[in-house]
């Protein structure tokens, strides 16, 4: 049996970019690195209002 997480409605925008990429990368580090969860999926808004590429 495997572990999943879902991260929904992240709502990336420029005002909050960096904080929201760290906060993800600590949920990488701490959750998915660690073997706790297997499979990740983001559902909802990636993305709001924003003229950043990704």
């Amino acid at each position: 049996m495997s572990t999943i997480g879902i991260i929904t409605d992240i709502h990336l925008r420029e005002a909050y970019h960096d904080e929201i990429i760290e906060r993800l990368h600590k949920i990488k580090h701490e959750y998915m690195n660690t073997g706790q969860i297997a499979h990740t999926f983001i559902l909802g808004d990636l993305l709001q209002d924003s003229a950043l590429h990704v």
